[in-house]
């Protein structure tokens, strides 16, 4: 099948071997789908067919394959013989070709030699035979292989070493180590920043470990080069590099590849042991071997890549600290490799010249204040952009809604969660660009949402989309005030900024200062000032009061009539003089409370207190025009529970927002992450087969037709893919949202 666009069905596509191969099935112009619990990377979801479903559960698997036909299967991820003959069973017809990824684990270790392909037994083992074997891995894999020949269809084995790479997630060591929290178990990133940081690199003196590697884009390589070979067909092949590798070869060719001299130090198991080290090198260090012959494989025109080409790559990877496995503990071995040395030099050993080590921050860059506010030109122009793409998924029409001022997603992002952290704002950033490019035009963030650290990324990536060629009158951005905070990145401790910022001026009181939020004119009026310096705007779209609905306990009823006038009049006069497009009320429970409630709203009465505002700022209309409340499939009471009184009729607070013409946002959309009851589960994802669940709660919230936008916390843009699948799909029927919606709250 030379030079023949496939349908290609890859189990397992998502992580490490997988995202490497599918973008080189892509690249060779084949049709692929992926079957995967995880959906795939950001990069590569707008390019395939994900199928999400569990592999093991073989019913399903039989039920989301029906009707699709695929001339080749690559399985990743069978490790079991059942694996095998339920994927055969649920296709159910003829494949040009079956691939089985296999490892070279299968062959012996005891022994220094090389392995051919035919130099082993296949067998197929019981369950209890693999559970109970020293290798449950090769001897499962094995089981795949036996089942595989004897299923007379076309097939290939390829039988690959351990693969190196940056996107590496294969746990190091010969046993099971406690992992920092902060780390990835990635045997790849283990050495890196060893050889980089200029400290001693340690190595255990029992280490006599050789193995061959194989770089992972010439997995890739190899598996791309079968499918075109039909000599390939009932055939086995090695994929391993040329070389044999021992732990001081690799750190060896690292410290050439990166122009350094590390001093090298071993030190005894037990020693090591005792200075609290509780890893072992990424590749083991127990008398092994672990040596495959890639010959069968290079004589169909296979080549792997050089390590001088494929190293560079590993040493530029380790700079962010999740990249450094074990590194938690780098400070104790250097510390025994400095005491070993010592030792060394007292007994006549000359030690190496003193290296310190090295670490990199991540810095926050300042970004220069953008003009501009969102616009009807720019956003129509996106909109129309953005439903044009060439990707294979893209956002539909109707997942925009028109409004006066500007096309608007039906999904916006939300920043609320996540650490005050510089790692956590580099991924906002880097996730809200990718919303913009992607089809999400609707930014929602706070002044107190990571301690003011959320606004400074949304300002941030506003300024790097603007750098992209899209104008800052793209985007919708929201903000919010009225819950007090500290900044995080102020040296002053949290209660004494906050005295002297709010309390001291006499912006908020004590009891203020105790509940952490407020509402009035002065509050508005600080936190709006700080918020455009943060967000680095001259003007923000939409201006939110958080949670109003507080003070209806906090103070009497004319004094909250008389804040809420005050705060509404301060944003009056902030839309006059273009520091907000307008303004709006974030509320959680007010709205969606009886009118028997203490903290409930009206909106009808907050409408009014509005209209009086403007009017005293020579307003003719107020300019409150956007609501912002909870809606999500488990938590309904916004779409379905009467709580708002318009004109002598109840009815629930969403059909009130568009019954007086004003825009709604809701939030909590996928309950903030949280899990739910299983019969639930099911519920919300019978009608969205193939998405994930929090997709599949998106789908609901944006099926209304009362919602304007539907926001979802998002700060990895893999959630952004997940969010641009549902608006690829059409809406919910008004059937299978009440369907969806009949739970008890």
């Amino acid at each position: 099948r030379e030079d023949v666009a496939m349908r290609i069905l890859l189990l397992g596509g998502t992580h490490f071997v997988g995202y490497e191969l599918s973008w080189a099935l892509l690249k060779d112009g084949h049709d692929v789908s992926i079957v995967s619990l995880d959906p795939p990377r950001s990069d590569l979801r707008p390019h395939v067919d994900w199928i999400l479903v569990d592999r093991h559960d073989h019913a399903a698997l039989q039920n989301v394959l029906l009707g699709r036909t695929y001339n080749v299967v690559i399985d990743n991820i069978a490790f079991f013989p059942d694996d095998v003959r339920g994927l055969l069973s649920a296709l159910s017809y003829q494949l040009d070709r079956y691939i089985l990824t296999s490892t070279t684990d299968c062959y012996a270790k005891h022994t220094p030699r090389t392995w051919a392909e035919f130099e082993l037994d296949v067998k197929c083992y019981s369950i209890e035979e693999i559970n109970g074997s020293s290798n449950p891995y090769s001897a499962g894999k094995l089981s795949c292989e036996a089942v595989l020949r004897e299923a007379g269809i076309p097939w290939t084995v390829i039988r690959v070493a351990p693969v190196t790479g940056v996107r590496d997630n294969v746990t190091g060591g010969f046993v099971p180590r406690g992992l920092h929290a902060f780390e990835e178990s990635a045997r790849s990133h283990f050495w890196p920043p060893r050889v980089l940081d200029g400290g001693p690199v340690l190595f255990n003196e029992e280490d006599e470990n050789v193995i061959k590697l194989v770089w992972v884009a010439d997995v890739a390589k190899a598996v791309c080069l079968i499918i075109r070979n039909e000599a390939s067909i009932n055939n086995v092949y090695n994929v391993c590099g040329d070389e044999f590798w021992t732990n001081e070869r690799i750190v060896t060719s690292l410290a050439d590849c990166a122009g350094v001299r590390p001093s090298y130090v071993y030190a005894p198991a037990e020693e090591m042991a005792a200075a609290g080290l509780d890893y072992i090198s990424g590749y083991g260090v127990v008398s092994s071997w672990s040596l495959s012959d890639n010959a069968k494989l290079r004589a169909i025109g296979w080549n792997p890549t050089p390590p001088t080409l494929w190293m560079p790559a590993l040493l530029e990877a380790y700079g962010r600290a999740f990249r450094r496995t074990g590194y938690h503990t780098r400070v104790k071995e250097v510390a025994l490799a400095r005491r070993i040395q010592s030792r060394e030099s007292r007994n006549g050993v000359p030690g190496p010249a003193r290296m310190d080590i090295i670490d990199s921050e991540v810095l926050v860059e300042p970004v220069a204040r953008s003009p501009g506010q969102l616009t009807a030109a720019a956003s129509k122009e996106w909109r129309d952009r953005i439903i044009k793409q060439s990707f294979r998924i893209r956002p539909a029409a109707w997942a925009f809604n028109s409004l006066s001022n500007g096309v608007l997603s039906r999904v916006g992002l939300g920043t609320a969660h996540g650490h005050a952290s510089d790692d956590v704002d580099s991924e906002y950033v880097a996730t809200l660009v990718h919303a913009g490019l992607r089809g999400i035009n609707v930014f929602d963030t706070a002044i107190n949402y990571r301690a003011m650290r959320s606004e400074r990324t949304v300002g941030r990536a506003i300024a790097r989309l603007m750098s992209l060629g899209f104008p800052r009158e793209t985007f919708m951005v929201c903000s919010k005030g009225g819950m007090i905070t500290a900044d995080s990145q102020d040296q002053r401790p949290w209660e004494e900024f906050i005295r002297h910022e709010f309390v001291d001026p006499g912006i908020i009181n004590k009891e203020e200062q105790r509940d952490l939020h407020a509402l009035s004119g002065a509050i508005v009026q600080k936190h709006l000032a700080i918020s455009l310096d943060n967000l680095a705007l001259d003007m923000i779209d939409v201006y939110f009061l958080h949670n109003p609905e507080m003070g209806r306990i906090r103070y009497s009823a004319a004094d909250f009539e008389k804040r809420l006038f005050d705060a509404f009049l301060v944003l009056e006069e902030a839309v006059i003089a273009r520091r907000i497009g307008h303004y709006g009320l974030a509320t959680w429970d007010g709205l969606r409370l009886p009118s028997s409630d203490p903290q409930h709203l009206s909106l009808e009465w907050v409408l009014g207190v509005a209209a009086r505002a403007a009017q005293h700022c020579g307003n003719q209309k107020h300019s409150l025009r956007t609501i912002q409340l909870p809606l999500n499939a488990f938590d309904h009471r916004s779409l379905t529970l009467p709580t708002q009184r318009v004109r002598s009729q109840i009815m629930p607070a969403l059909d009130a927002i568009k019954q007086l013409g004003l825009y709604s946002v809701t939030s909590g959309t996928v309950m903030q992450g949280g899990g739910a009851p299983g019969e639930f589960w099911k519920k919300v994802m019978r009608p969205s087969p193939g998405l994930s669940y929090r997709a599949a709660l998106l789908r609901i919230a944006i099926s209304s037709q009362t919602v304007g936008t539907a926001l979802v916390g998002m700060r990895q843009a893999v959630n952004v893919e997940d969010a641009i699948a549902v608006m690829a799909r059409p809406q919910l029927t008004s059937d299978e949202l009440q369907l969806a919606l009949m739970q008890e709250n």
